[in-house]
């Protein structure tokens, strides 16, 4: 014996069942018999349907077995075994097994076993069931580790599939919810494009009407200049001055709606004390107060503080809401502006006339800017429709809101009137 082979069959007799019932003098016999072979990848080592009188024990590499050309198992441990059917049968090998890579074999070839000592013959002879069983229980042993590795891997990959099933489900409830909000998305983009289109045409519409009057009256002017007397020459010059006043106060309103409605426009937010600018948009608007004789009742806390920013609130919001109160108020009449702190977080204005209310047709469509809603006031003042899809667009950068009611005087004349109702975040 070769010290290799020496080295394998010391190892392999402290490890496989298969000697365990022989004595010491049977398995030296043995070893004087078995020899040491290598087999190269894809080698076959025992051919299916072929006779096969030798028993392999494996040292080094990895055999696969196959049945009709599929494979039904591989082989890798340290003394594993294979052919042991020849030792109780002489049928032919159920199975092929081939050498996956190169393979070291302890082969001990049953015709050689005749040869041994007629002591050691007799034990191999009597002990051949035995050595049988021994070969199958340690398959047994070994299959029983594959199955339990088998069964830990299979719970393993189940773990990993219902992961893969819970991010499956969590992906797939993103991608419903992206596509629901690109789709939202969409449908706000085409709604503005709508309102847009309109806002085109009714901003076309009212700069034509202007541009109308001044045409007309400049080329009318010019005609008939010497003609008129220094009364109706100024009279032709207000004319185009309150004309050219509305195209560029129509142009302004569109430009700031568009710049909010698209984003383009940052409001930066401070504490505002909100009487200060009650104040300040009281002073603008003070002669038209004045003209139509209209009493301001103002009851707010002149301390209070809002979350606002202080130019577009005087400008873009109050104005609006109280020109629009004094244009639709009847001379003579009050309007009230007052305020209350509806909890810690918000306080409310409330600007309310006793004017002749809004219908119903154009309350509905008033913060809309595809919607006609601009009509005269009592005295026939002019209006552009924009200043109330301003203020909403304002008080919404703000965070806040805005709610209005109105009681048309055609409904009840008596208590007829417009209340708008501003909701701000307020500054502790």
């Amino acid at each position: 014996m070769t010290a290799k082979k020496y080295d394998y069959f010391e190892e392999i007799c402290t490890t496989s069942l298969f000697f365990k019932n022989l004595s010491e003098k049977t398995i030296k016999a043995l070893s004087e018999v078995m020899s040491v072979k290598e087999f190269a990848p894809k080698e076959v080592i025992i051919q299916q349907f072929d006779d096969n009188k030798s028993l392999f024990f494996l040292l080094e590499g990895t055999l696969g077995v196959y049945v009709q050309e599929q494979k039904v198992s591989e082989l890798d441990h340290f003394g594993e075994v294979v052919g042991e059917i020849s030792l109780i049968s002489s049928s032919q090998a159920s199975a092929t097994v081939m050498a996956e890579s190169k393979a070291v074999m302890l082969v001990l070839a049953l015709q050689e076993v005749s040869s041994l000592a007629p002591e050691a013959l007799s034990e191999f002879a009597n002990s051949q069931f035995k050595l049988f069983a021994a070969i199958l229980a340690q398959r047994l042993v070994l299959t029983n580790e594959k199955a339990r590795q088998f069964e830990k891997t299979n719970k393993e990959l189940t773990e990993m599939k219902e992961q893969l099933e819970k991010v499956n489900q969590q992906l797939e409830v993103r991608v419903q919810q992206r596509t629901e909000e690109l789709k939202e998305k969409n449908k706000k983009l085409e709604l503005v494009a709508q309102e847009n289109k309109q806002l085109v045409r009714v901003m076309c519409h009212d700069l034509n009407n202007a541009q109308a009057v001044i045409q007309m009256t400049t080329s009318r002017a010019l005609k008939m200049f010497s003609q008129l007397s220094p009364e109706q020459q100024l009279e032709s010059w207000k004319r185009v001055e309150r004309a050219s006043a509305k195209e560029r106060v129509l142009i302004n309103y569109v430009r700031d709606l568009n710049a909010l409605e698209s984003g383009k426009k940052e409001i930066l937010l401070v504490p505002v004390k909100l009487g200060e600018i009650i104040d300040a948009s009281f002073f603008l608007l003070q002669d038209k107060i004045v003209q139509k004789e209209i009493k301001l009742n103002i009851s707010i806390d002149p301390l209070v503080k809002i979350l606002s920013e202080p130019v577009s609130l005087t400008h873009s919001v109050l104005n609006n809401l109280l020109s629009n109160a004094i244009k639709f108020t009847p001379r003579g009449k009050t309007i009230e502006i007052k305020g209350e702190s509806l909890n810690s977080d918000q306080y409310m204005l409330t600007v309310e006339d006793k004017g002749i209310g809004i219908p119903s047709e154009l309350l509905q469509n008033l913060f809309s800017v595809s919607k006609k809603t601009s009509r005269p006031g009592t005295e026939g003042e002019a209006g552009t429709g924009f200043g109330m899809p301003l203020v909403h667009a304002t008080m919404k950068a703000y965070g806040g809101d805005i709610q209005v009611s109105s009681v048309p005087q055609e409904q009840n004349p008596e208590n007829c009137g417009t209340s708008f109702k501003l909701i701000f975040k307020k500054v502790n």
